[in-house]
């Protein structure tokens, strides 16, 4: 009878915990955004002080301030320039009650920073953030308690600040 007790004990503690226990993946995301300013500090993105009149940057603005881009393209009718910052990064771990064990860290790419212009004006920016991208287990936060398998997450994040440079073949070339 103590077992069955402290079992049941083990396991409404466990569930009233922001808990979560399984393998996940932890990757990089990428987010892409309208209206920008950029500071002083290299590779930056800031939220504009005016929303009411945002910043509008011209290429050599920005190649004033940060330095030659690492590469040029285009997107569509879009020209972009982009800035590399260091690599991307894949966790792979395991989550034991409230204790996430990282089994497997490795690197996956650059970190880019792109800058989308029409008619040499900044229209939008493109960055990447980490974020869990696929999880198999049991997850309970902000969310309702359940369980969860495979992919979480979707590779890009709001594509549609780009949609005045047409609309894109493939959105994970972004």
């Amino acid at each position: 009878m103590k077992r069955f007790n402290y079992i049941i004990l083990l396991i409404l503690l466990v569930n009233t915990l922001n808990c979560l226990y399984g393998i996940g993946r932890i990757g990089p995301i990428k987010h892409v955004g309208g209206i920008f300013e950029i500071t002083n500090k290299k590779y930056v993105f800031e939220y504009p002080t005016d929303f009411r009149n945002p910043p509008s940057y011209s290429k050599n603005d920005i190649i004033k301030k940060w330095g030659e881009p690492s590469n040029t393209g285009t997107h569509n009718s879009c020209h972009y320039i982009t800035y590399r910052d260091g690599f991307t990064w894949n966790i792979i771990g395991v989550v034991i009650l409230i204790i996430p064990i990282p089994i497997l860290i490795f690197p996956t790419g650059f970190d880019e920073k792109k800058i989308y212009f029409i008619e040499d004006k900044s229209i939008a920016y493109s960055e990447n953030f980490h974020r869990g991208s696929h999880f198999f287990g049991y997850f309970c936060g902000d969310r309702p308690c359940r369980f969860e398998f495979g992919k979480s997450n979707d590779p890009v994040s709001n594509e549609t600040e780009l949609v005045r440079c047409g609309n894109p073949k493939n959105i994970n070339d972004l």
